[in-house]
């Protein structure tokens, strides 16, 4: 927490544990937090207590009980909660270990990775331009200099066959990929969309024009003509080419465009749970969908065609928790999936629902609402946050403070 120009910590009660005393702060993590006074960072523990006196120009976070810190003389090391280094080399960046790896620079050889002996899995290199942090399947992307991307297992070796252009973020296990066209012939199709797997094999090679996510094991492309359909990872046809637009798979539902202004959803096997001749859909959720019949004009429909309302709104957002912000004759309220008003519009506006909460605004004030309706945090700050922990940060002026789940206050404000 902030105290006019200066940071400390509070506990879950709001009682100040680290008095606000330093000019910078950094999150816990394994018991210690960097802090910065008088132009050095140091670590503390939760009472307060330096573990590590301020004396470093730049600090990680500890992760696996060691963090890099540059020291006076701008040599970055990594060190052991008792301030020993246990790792050095000729690194000018670092990052924190994660799962007993590290990725670093070393300044006359480029980047690499290390493990927390400080032996190279994957020996630096000029042209490792960037490593990216290892994802849940144990890859990380690696910029190749001009040539483009490959993908680095855990072991250091590059596992993806040549360089692509692009890597998308992994979705289900598998990641879109594509390959300059190379030669007239791809250029002019075109057709340089593939997938790989979470080992870097391509399963499907080069060959669509594009491609979406994989999401319920489908993801659309697009043909020679521009139509959509869908295929499994490994490029076979599963829905035929044959939509004016398509997106992607949501908890087994797809929206499709068969005209620019007619809609409708798709099952996984192609079926039509709801026929394309709604105006556009938006977006799905819950079964019900967001649709945008004209300019300012936005319902909700069911799967079984049942409108969820009988009246049209100005805007809207999609249902989460069973609730959804719509706004009527300008203002922002609050409806369940009954169409039932939970909260009267009377907001300038609403921010759609995460995590069971939404944040609201009046005359450029800001609150919070609950999915029950409730009013959390009424709209009388310049800005509020989750900040994570079930706590809201609210801010007016220079003046902070934190308020939990049921709007009582756990660090009032203060300047």
């Amino acid at each position: 927490v902030r105290k006019g120009s200066l940071w400390g910590f509070v506990n879950e009660k709001g009682e100040e544990v680290v008095s606000c005393s330093y000019r910078m702060t950094e999150d816990f993590s394994e018991g210690l937090a960097a802090v910065y006074n008088k132009g050095s960072w140091g670590f503390i523990d939760k009472s307060g207590n330096f573990v590590i006196k301020t004396q470093f120009m730049r600090v990680g976070k500890f992760k696996e009980g060691i963090a890099w810190v540059q020291n006076k003389n701008g040599q970055i090391v990594y060190i052991n909660q008792q301030a020993e280094i246990v790792l050095q080399g000729e690194f000018s960046k670092a990052n924190e270990f994660e799962n007993g790896l590290a990725r670093v620079y070393d300044k006359n050889k480029g980047w690499g990775v290390i493990n927390v002996k400080g032996e190279w899995i994957a020996k630096p290199k000029k042209s490792y331009l960037r490593i990216e942090e290892f994802n849940e399947y144990g890859l990380a992307k690696v910029k190749m200099g001009s040539k483009g991307y490959a993908m680095m297992n855990r072991n250091g070796d590059l596992v993806t066959k040549g360089v692509y252009d692009e890597i998308n973020d992994f979705s289900e296990g598998y990641a879109i990929v594509r390959r300059h066209g190379y030669g007239d012939k791809a250029i002019a199709k075109n057709t340089n969309y593939g997938i790989i797997d979470s080992t870097g094999k391509e399963i499907c090679k080069s060959q669509f024009k594009q491609l979406g996510a994989v999401n319920n094991g489908l993801c659309y492309f697009t043909d020679e003509d521009g139509k959509y359909g869908f295929v499994n990872p490994q490029g076979e046809t599963v829905v035929p080419a044959q939509f004016f637009k398509a997106g992607n798979f949501q908890s087994g539902r797809a929206i499709v465009h068969k005209k620019y202004n007619e809609s409708g959803l798709i099952d996984t096997n192609g079926n039509f749970i709801v026929a394309p001749n709604v105006s556009t859909i938006m977006d799905v959720s819950e079964e019900l969908a967001l649709v945008k019949a004209s300019y300012a004009s936005y319902y909700f429909l069911r799967e079984d065609l049942q409108r969820q309302s009988p009246n049209n709104f100005q805007a809207a957002h999609r249902f989460s928790d069973g609730v959804a912000p719509v706004q009527i004759s300008s203002q922002w309220g609050v409806i369940n999936s009954r169409g039932l008003k939970m909260i009267t519009p009377k907001y300038y506006d609403i921010d759609a629902f995460d995590q069971g909460y939404a944040k609201v605004k009046i005359q450029q004030k800001q609150g919070v609402v609950n999915a029950k309706g409730e009013v959390v945090i009424p709209p009388a700050y310049e800005y509020v946050a989750y900040s994570g922990n079930g706590l809201f940060r609210v801010e007016n002026g220079n003046s902070v403070g934190y308020l939990n789940e049921t709007g009582a206050w756990v660090w009032e404000m203060k300047e």
